[in-house]
Order: C-alpha cells, then sequence, then structure tokens
C-alpha cells in the first residue's frame, strides 16, 4: 500500500512539475510534494515517520488539484450566477455576435494605404477559441488571479453587467473579452485547421474531444509600433490568457480562427515568452501556405499568408507556373515581417524588395481562404510572365 500510494502521488506531482516547467512557472504544491514523498522514501514504510511524510505528499497534491477549483465555487456563489447562456459565435472565425469581421476593417482601398492611414482606423478585434474537453463555468476573478500568477500583473477586471459567462478584463490599453460557449466548433472549420497545424499531428483527433469552448477577443483604440499597443503585445497577451485558462479550464486545444491554426495548450507559455515578435506571429496569428496547381481553378503554385488580415494588414499572394524557389517564398516571408514590425501596409506597384526589386505589388483577390485584403507579389511588367518565379532577375 506505501509503494502503491507513492507511486501515485509522485506521478501526479512530476506531471505537474513538467507542465510547469513547459510553461515557465514554479508550481510550488508539487516540489513541496515532491520533496515529502523523497523523504518517506527515505524513512520508508516501516515507522509512523515515512507514514505521515506520504501522507503530506498526499495531502499537498489533493490542495493543489482541488483550490482552483473551490476558488471558482465561492466566487460563482457569492455571485449568484445563472448557468452560462449558450451562444454561437460565428463558425469560421470564432468572433463573438457582435464582433465585426475582421477582414472588413481597412478594405476599403484593395490598392493598399499608408502606415498612417492604417493607423488611423480602429483595428479589427482579434479573436482567439479555447477548446474545452467538459463543459465549464467561468470565474473571472480565479481567472484574473491566475493571469496576473502568468506574468500580466497589471490585469484589472472590469465590470460585465449580467452577462453570464463573459468576462472582461483590461491590460494597459487592451481590453479582453472571454466568453463561454456550449457546443464544439463546426467539423470543417477544424479539419482546416488541423491540416495547416503540420507540427502537431494529433492536432484534429484531440480537438475533436471538445464539448465548449471559450471565446478570448482583443480590442483597443489604435496599434502601435512598440509598447503595450504593439501587434506584438496584443498576441502576448492572447498566450497569457490561454496559459491562465489552462490553469484550471479543461483545456485540450488552442484554435487561432484568422490563421487556421491549432496549438496545444502547453505551448501557451512558451509562445508569450517568445521574444522575437514576427516569430511569435508567425507561429500563432500567422500562417503560410503553398498550394499546387488546381485544374479549373488555379493553373499555376500560389503561396500565400492568411492572418494578417487580422491584425489589420494586407495579406500576401504569389502565383508561379512552376513551384516557387526559396527566395521567393523569403520574399514573400520578409514584406509580411515589414509590415508586422513597421506597421505599414504596401502601396500599389510598390517594389519588393526595395527601391529595385523583383516583384510589384498591386491589389488582388484571394485565390485560396476567406475574403480580405490581399495584396499580389508579381514579376514586373518587363518580365517574362510565363517565366518561373526563380528566374526572374532582379531590378
Amino acid at each position: 500500500m506505501f509503494v502503491i500510494l507513492g507511486a501515485v502521488g509522485l506521478a501526479s506531482a512530476l506531471q505537474a512539475a513538467v507542465a510547469g516547467a513547459v510553461a515557465r512557472r514554479f508550481d510550488f504544491h508539487a516540489a513541496v510534494a515532491l520533496v515529502l514523498l523523497a523523504a518517506a522514501w527515505a524513512l520508508g514504510h516501516s515507522g509512523l515517520p515515512g507514514w505521515c511524510a506520504l501522507g503530506g505528499a498526499l495531502l499537498v497534491e489533493a490542495m493543489r488539484r482541488i483550490a482552483p477549483m473551490s476558488a471558482a465555487r465561492r466566487w460563482d456563489s457569492s455571485e449568484a450566477v445563472d448557468p452560462p447562456r449558450a451562444t454561437e459565435p460565428d463558425a469560421v472565425s470564432g468572433s463573438p455576435p457582435d464582433a465585426p469581421d475582421p477582414a472588413a476593417a481597412g478594405a476599403d482601398s484593395a490598392g493598399g494605404v499608408s502606415a498612417e492611414g492604417a493607423a488611423a482606423d480602429s483595428p479589427p478585434p482579434l479573436s482567439t477559441i479555447v477548446l474545452l474537453s467538459d463543459m465549464w463555468q467561468l470565474a473571472p476573478n480565479v481567472l484574473v488571479a491566475s493571469l496576473r500568477r502568468c506574468g500580466e500583473r497589471g490585469a484589472r477586471l472590469e465590470p460585465h453587467g449580467d452577462h453570464a459567462g463573459v468576462a472582461r478584463v483590461s491590460i494597459g490599453p487592451v481590453q479582453l473579452q472571454i466568453e463561454y460557449v456550449s457546443g464544439p466548433v463546426g467539423g470543417p472549420v477544424l479539419e482546416e485547421a488541423a491540416a495547416q497545424s503540420w507540427e502537431w499531428g494529433e492536432a484534429l483527433e484531440t480537438a475533436r474531444r471538445h464539448v465548449a469552448r471559450i471565446v478570448v477577443s482583443s480590442s483597443l483604440t489604435a496599434y502601435t509600433g512598440t509598447g503595450d499597443a504593439s501587434r506584438e503585445c496584443v498576441l502576448r497577451l492572447h498566450c497569457r490568457m490561454h496559459q491562465a485558462l489552462a490553469e484550471f479550464a479543461p483545456v485540450v486545444a488552442i484554435l487561432w480562427p484568422g490563421a487556421g491554426r491549432l496549438l496545444p495548450p502547453v505551448r501557451a507559455g512558451l509562445l508569450a515568452s517568445e521574444k522575437r515578435g514576427f516569430a511569435l506571429a508567425a507561429a500563432t496569428a500567422v500562417n503560410f501556405r503553398t498550394f499546387p496547381p488546381e485544374p479549373g481553378v488555379v493553373e499555376g503554385f500560389v503561396c500565400d499568408s492568411i492572418g494578417l488580415d487580422a491584425l489589420g494588414l494586407s495579406d500576401l499572394q504569389l502565383e508561379s507556373p512552376s513551384e516557387p524557389d526559396e527566395s521567393a517564398t523569403r520574399d514573400l516571408y520578409a514584406l509580411a515581417q515589414w509590415q508586422f514590425d513597421t506597421a505599414g501596409v504596401p502601396l500599389d506597384e510598390m517594389p519588393w524588395p526595395s527601391p529595385a526589386g523583383r516583384w510589384r505589388l498591386r491589389g488582388g483577390t484571394p485565390l485560396f481562404g476567406r475574403s480580405r485584403r490581399v495584396m499580389v507579389m508579381a514579376p514586373p511588367p518587363s518580365a517574362d510572365p510565363d517565366a518561373p518565379v526563380d528566374s526572374v532577375s532582379e531590378g
């Protein structure tokens, strides 16, 4: 019995310690439990001290597991809220019903606008979806406490009226709305996202286990190049919120609907600590894709980005009669990074790379994915339109 109880306690404490290490946070209860288990092993089962150490370790593990749930029950009973209402967000974007279409923002000029013009309009809300394996009840004060533990010390809970299952949190200039929604995301949305989540082979199988979801939406007056209102900061806040929810909610996957990407919850803490701004974007909100020719749809290869539109920028598209070489895809990636880093939107007929690059930019229509603002990267008029992109000379 001593060995069985010790093994169970050890497995539980090790799991918590490993999860904390992956999320880059220290789990105090797991550390105490491991120390007590080591003491119990050293003292053995023949005397009372060994059993006391084992009992203490199991008690600490029990406290670690029930503390978030008991806190949630205290909050919910004190507020006397009704069960969360079932609302249905948009099936594709995952945004709440009253959220504007991200693709509509800034779509007034397919040819592109200057960075100053883009910053003048309020950016579209950015939404992410946290998939849950079980029904759940939102406890706003527990969520804020967890968010602060994850590093967002300035998180503040805002009044939200009588809306059950909804919480509003402000962090500097950014407003976050967290809404619990019963029921799963549509199957085709998950299948498309899983197909683009190459780094996670079990994405679709895991995501299909969810029965409810939490929609996290961020909004602010305007993006800035750096600081608390930058795109990088907003993406990091979403990752912190995912990390905080995973501490006490049955999270199985994170869906970034703008990019069509599924991520395991254990990556939230790692991504929140990513120091390179565009590397964070390319691992979360922005995806890069390549499509082979499809008879009757597109005659050549297509490389594009998806998700920049949800950040108030222009997505990119490159067409080629043959498979684009590495330099072509690198140019597309670099243009996406230039937009993200400078908060600028490319202009029509702009050369890339500047000042006399191999591409000219023009407004176009996306060949794949949702309707959104797209800038097409095309060879200059003097180049042979039928030549593969790797043979177009620079300048």
